[in-house]
C-alpha cells in the first residue's frame, strides 16, 4: 500500500497535478491537460457541479472560467448519481492578500459580493487569464450567479490587481452609497 501511495505521489509531482479539497468537492488541477476536474463529496457538491455547468452553458459570462462539460456518474454500490464537471484551467491562480481582494471586489460590485462571502472573499476561487483579467472558478451557487449576472462583466473589465485599494476606499464607497458623502467631493473610488 505504501508503494502505491509513493507511486501516485511521484506521478502527481511529475505532472504538477494539484488536489484541493473543499467542503463539498474535491478539485484536481491537471496543468499538462489544461483542465480542472471537480468531483463531488456530497449531493450538494454534485448539485453545485451541475449548476456551475448549466450556468456557463446558458450565460457564458466573460467573468466565469469556462466549464466545458458535466457528466453523470453512478456509484457501483448505490443508486445515487453524481455530477462531475470539467473546467478550463486558468493561466494563473489568484494569490492576492484576502483582505485587499475582498475590498477590491466589494468596491467593484458596489458591495453585492458581500452577499456571498463564501465565494467572493477567497482569492483561490479566482484566476487570471492570459491577458491578466480576473476570472471566477467556483460559481455553482445561485447567489454567486446573481452577483455574476449583475457585476461580472464590470469586474472582468475593471479589476486591476496592481492598483492598491484600502479599507478607507471601501468606507468612502459605503458612505457614497448611503448618501452620507458626495462621491464627486471624494477621490475616485474605482
Amino acid at each position: 500500500m505504501n508503494f502505491i501511495c509513493q507511486l501516485f505521489s511521484r506521478f502527481f509531482a511529475l505532472f504538477n497535478i494539484k488536489i484541493y479539497s473543499g467542503e463539498d468537492r474535491i478539485v484536481f488541477l491537471f496543468p499538462f491537460l489544461g483542465i480542472v476536474i471537480k468531483f463531488p463529496k456530497s449531493e450538494k457538491g454534485s448539485r453545485t457541479n451541475f449548476q456551475e455547468w448549466r450556468f456557463w452553458k446558458r450565460k457564458r459570462n466573460i467573468f466565469c472560467q469556462p466549464t466545458y462539460f458535466a457528466f453523470k456518474f453512478k456509484t457501483l454500490n448505490s443508486k445515487k448519481t453524481f455530477w462531475i464537471c470539467v473546467q478550463k484551467l486558468s493561466h494563473q491562480l489568484c494569490d492576492m492578500d484576502p483582505e485587499e481582494f475582498f475590498i477590491k471586489l466589494s468596491i467593484l460590485t458596489r458591495r453585492m459580493s458581500e452577499s456571498d462571502g463564501h465565494h467572493f472573499n477567497k482569492p483561490n476561487n479566482f484566476c487570471y487569464d492570459r491577458n491578466g483579467r480576473l476570472k471566477m472558478l467556483d460559481y455553482g451557487s445561485r447567489q454567486t450567479q446573481k452577483v455574476i449576472s449583475k457585476c461580472g462583466e464590470r469586474v472582468y473589465c475593471d479589476f486591476d490587481r496592481n492598483r492598491k485599494q484600502t479599507f478607507e476606499d471601501l468606507v468612502a464607497l459605503i458612505e457614497a452609497l448611503e448618501g452620507i458623502r458626495d462621491v464627486s467631493q471624494s477621490h475616485k473610488i474605482i
